[in-house]
């Protein structure tokens, strides 16, 4: 069963504010359903933009479940690689009082790989001569590399899988020729379309 929440002008106010209403695109009624009318009225208006940009964070590789990593299981891939760098880079970029979402169990920063590594970027842009600059850009080479790694599982997926992918990309393709002119172009990478891979 595939979800989507959608929040835009089409969604009806509940009292003062607009909330999220959830859809299930896979319903055999979804036709008759306002709000997933709203949802085709709203992609719709979207295609009809001259220039269109998606952004598609790694949750969207999720639909492969068991084969594509969470953000937490490539936090642990990275530690995996030097536990004790892993714990230095930490202090030394100083994860704790830069994280502000605490585990609600153990009431510790939240493990987010990206605020890591983000903070990492900026440890190295601010300190470049600092003895421990080198540590922290080898861990930050290090981690992406695990990374790249770890998000290489698009080989290992059924063609059938690729279906919601294939789907977007396929709808994307309907646009008008004019938007694949100038500066907007649509890179087909080989996670999203069966056929590139």
């Amino acid at each position: 069963m595939n979800k989507v929440k959608l929040l835009s002008t089409f969604v009806e106010r509940t009292g003062d504010v607009k909330i999220p209403v959830e859809i299930d695109i896979d319903s055999s009624g979804k036709n008759e359903n306002e709000n997933y009318q709203s949802l085709l009225t709203s992609i719709n208006s979207l295609l009809d933009f001259d220039n269109l940009i998606v952004l598609a964070g790694s949750g969207t590789s999720l639909t492969f479940t068991g084969i594509a990593p969470s953000m937490g299981r490539l936090w642990d891939k990275c530690k995996e690689q030097n536990p004790e760098q892993f714990e230095a880079v930490l202090d030394t970029v100083q994860y704790d009082k830069n994280q502000t979402k605490m585990d609600t169990v153990t009431n510790e920063p939240w493990d987010d790989i990206e605020l890591l590594l983000s903070l990492c970027d900026q440890y190295i842009a601010l300190f470049p001569n600092e003895g421990k600059t080198i540590q922290v850009r080898s861990f930050l080479d290090q981690s992406k590399k695990t990374i790249l790694d770890e998000t290489n599982f698009t080989d290992d997926i059924e063609p059938s899988d690729w279906a919601s992918h294939d789907k977007f990309i396929r709808t994307l393709g309907r646009r008008s020729p004019g938007v694949f002119q100038g500066s907007c172009r649509l890179i087909m990478f080989k996670q999203l379309v069966p056929a590139a891979r």
